[in-house]
């Protein structure tokens, strides 16, 4: 009950844990590698992974096969250490922001293995957007100073509310302009995450808009007479997609590609249909 309690703490940035580094141990690579090839690397990195033991929906990871493989105990490895040699602010802003999303989706999957044993969900895990990271050049990163330092552009929290770099941190030199679409991309290791894939900086656009539909598309699982049941991204990131909550329900409406669902969901900002939230926060184990 505890553990349950510190963890609900940590999600909400109440409760601190010690960060533990993943490529701590890792020596530096001796490869020279440009920056616009590291991005390329990461990229296609994460692709054999997902191709090799990610299901075909995107949805779940075979954690166990994946853990015994000789990609996760060798060229994961060589990841880590290659991450040192890497200065991600001499990337360009589309390559940034390529890397970034690449990179958390890996530091989380590795994070998980990185456990005695699997977790059942990643909340039940102490302080997990803060607890692991890597060292990426001279900069060191949990998940939440990518997600919110970096990709959401150092905006608050959306429950503690802190930033994650203040003014005179030198990570602020990292920091994208905040763009909603992450949100579709980010997988955090639970079922009902947006599922897993490789993006590349030569199309990122258009795939964040592919991905982007696809949540607007299932990320309302149910419309029937007595309520909507939407996900919990739309909510803990409410203003990410507006103003108000109103205007949030107004965006999911928009960019819904099923007038039914379009309907409900403008009737739901004008407080004429009841909805909720949920998230399914089990692990994606396959």
């Amino acid at each position: 009950m505890l553990s349950k309690f510190l963890a609900l703490l940590a999600w909400a940035g109440l409760y601190r844990v010690g960060l533990e580094i993943l490529n701590a141990d890792a020596p530096p690579s001796s490869a020279v590698v440009s920056p616009s090839n590291a991005v390329d690397l990461t990229s296609r990195f994460m692709q054999q992974l997902v191709d090799d033991w990610v299901s075909h929906d995107g949805r779940t990871v075979a954690y166990a096969a994946l853990e015994q493989s000789p990609f996760y105990k060798r060229n994961f490895q060589e990841f880590r250490s290659l991450l040192k040699t890497v200065d991600p602010a001499q990337m360009q802003g589309a390559e940034r922001k390529t890397f970034f999303i690449n990179l958390y989706n890996l530091l989380t999957i590795d994070a998980i293995l990185s456990m005695y044993s699997l977790p059942r969900s990643t909340l039940s895990v102490t302080q997990f957007w803060r607890r692991y990271g890597y060292q990426v050049g001279p900069y060191t990163l949990h998940l939440d100073d990518i997600e919110h330092g970096i990709l959401r552009g150092n905006r608050p929290h959306p429950t503690s509310g802190d930033v994650m770099f203040a003014s005179d941190d030198s990570r602020r030199v990292l920091t994208l302009p905040a763009d909603h679409r992450i949100h579709s991309v980010l997988n955090c290791g639970a079922a009902s995450c947006p599922p897993l894939a490789s993006y590349f900086a030569s199309d990122l656009d258009r795939k964040l808009d592919t991905s982007m539909a696809n949540m607007c598309r299932d990320g309302v699982t149910s419309i029937n007479k007595s309520t909507i049941i939407i996900n919990s991204i739309f909510e803990w990131f409410r203003s990410d997609f507006g103003a108000t909550e109103e205007e949030a329900l107004r965006f999911l409406a928009n960019c819904s590609d099923d007038p039914a669902r379009s309907s409900a969901l403008n009737a739901a900002a004008e407080g004429k249909r009841r909805y909720t939230y949920y998230y399914d926060w089990s692990l994606n184990n396959m």
